[in-house]
């Protein structure tokens, strides 16, 4: 629940200037789309090392964020994510494949140094013409859908320790099938589709993202950058109870407050 400070938060969120949002007819389906891509602040000069897609026309969206733990090797893991990204777009534009087919293409073909995390998605009609969202998840990047302001439906993060995530890349041993492959059916009118890195869900609770998507619920573009101006908001108090710190509780860890990271969005809503 929000407290006083939690609320200034919010406030400080719902104000934002953003473009149009994107919105095209998929047969009886249809998205608008909206993405956002905050940096972390010391990143901000490179552009951080989150990537981010949504396209309404073929319906079909993505984040991968790269590992920020290579630049101890003097490596920019966003130039990792950013082909990964790429490559998968590109894969799911072309042949209309699958998130774990697309993301296993651009997985075998990525030549950058570094890792990430990534989650990819495609909205597509199964035979009764009833609106299926397939997903394909890797790490902590997450992909939840909203309803009426309560969460119905997210995929699960798989990592191997507390804040060490599974990825893809040099070093790492998973592949795109050993993440999370699911679909989740039965979408309707309204339904709200957010897919961020961990820069997001670490520092926003899922009733957080839900009051900031039902305030914008006719603007996903307006809902992207109102979620990461709040999760930037969040990550910067130093004392909150965080989902972060929540976390880290479970895992037998103490920390207290946000966590600082780039937050790379996109936001659907099926209309």
């Amino acid at each position: 629940r929000q407290d006083g400070a939690t609320a200034a938060l919010f406030d400080a969120a719902l104000t934002v200037t953003v473009q149009a949002p994107q919105k095209a007819r998929r047969d009886s389906l249809s998205l608008h789309c909206g993405t956002a891509n905050r940096p972390h602040p010391h990143k901000a000069a490179k552009g951080g090392e989150d990537a981010v897609f949504a396209d309404a026309a073929t319906g079909v969206l993505g984040v991968a964020d790269g590992v920020g733990s290579w630049a101890r090797k003097g490596i920019d893991a966003g130039l990792y994510s950013k082909e990964l990204l790429a490559r998968t777009e590109t894969a799911m534009r072309r042949d209309a494949v699958g998130p774990m087919s697309a993301l296993t293409e651009a997985y075998e073909e990525t030549s950058a140094l570094g890792s990430a995390t990534a989650v990819v998605a495609r909205l597509r009609a199964d035979s009764s013409n009833t609106a299926v969202l397939d997903i394909c998840a890797v790490g902590d990047a997450q992909l939840r859908i909203y309803r009426k302001g309560a969460l119905i439906a997210a995929t699960v993060p798989k990592q191997y320790a507390f804040n060490t995530p599974m990825q893809l890349g040099a070093g790492s041993r998973d592949r795109p099938c050993d993440g999370e492959s699911v679909s989740f059916g039965g979408l309707v009118a309204g339904d709200t589709i957010v897919a961020a890195s961990d820069g997001l869900w670490d520092n926003l609770f899922d009733e957080e993202v839900a009051t900031v998507v039902g305030a914008f619920q006719r603007n996903p573009s307006a809902a992207a950058e109102a979620l990461a101006t709040a999760a930037h908001n969040a990550a910067a108090e130093t004392t909150r109870r965080s989902p972060f710190s929540v976390e880290a509780e479970a895992w037998g860890w103490r920390y207290v407050g946000g966590k600082m990271d780039d937050c790379g969005l996109a936001v659907a809503v099926v209309v």
